[in-house]
Formats: C-alpha cells, sequence, structure tokens
C-alpha cells in the first residue's frame, strides 16, 4: 500500500469479567474474560446445540486480564472443584467474588 501507513489498533486491557452457566452442568459456573461480550455470548451459543448458556453476570473491568485472574484464584479457594474456568460453586457465589474485583 503505496503512500499509505497502516497502525494498529492500539491494545487495552478494558473489558469484561463475567458469570456464564449451562443446565448441562448444574451446580458449575464458568468466570471468563473478553473485550466484547456479545461476541463472546455468541461464541458460546454456537457451541451448543440448544443454545443454552446463560450470561449470569458481567462487569466491567479496567483489567481484564488481572480481574479475572484474581477471580479465579479467590474461587479455587471457594471451590467445592473446579477445572479451568469452571467452578462448582453457587451463582451467587461467583457473582459476589466478580462483584469485589478492584
Amino acid at each position: 500500500m503505496k503512500g499509505r501507513t497502516m497502525t494498529a489498533k492500539p491494545r487495552t486491557s478494558e473489558g469484561f469479567v463475567y458469570v456464564i452457566t449451562n443446565p448441562a452442568w448444574p451446580g458449575w459456573v464458568k468466570v471468563g474474560k473478553t473485550d466484547q461480550m456479545r461476541r463472546r455470548v455468541s461464541q458460546y451459543q454456537t457451541s451448543s446445540p440448544f443454545r443454552d448458556f446463560k450470561v449470569q453476570y458481567s462487569r466491567a473491568v479496567e483489567d481484564r486480564h488481572a480481574a479475572e485472574s484474581g477471580a479465579h484464584d479467590r474461587l479455587r479457594k471457594l471451590a467445592d472443584e473446579y477445572d479451568g474456568e469452571w467452578f462448582k460453586v453457587a451463582v451467587k457465589t461467583a457473582v459476589f467474588v466478580v462483584n469485589q474485583l478492584q
């Protein structure tokens, strides 16, 4: 592209930390991060033939990476079990943890 300068979109850490559930895994919640909430939910629904993932809570944060990591650290201590980003805790517990993020 002669005569034009291509500049990359500045990267940002702002985004969302969310709590999502699916009735196929009762008692389990996923806590994740995204920079585009609508797109992320759409990606989950695409992977489920029943389109039954439900966002229980989402919160805008300045640093989605640090916020998600902090939530995971706390939830590992509170959960009966966990597997990656999935935690066997009550939805209200996960929401409380996400809500307490700085």
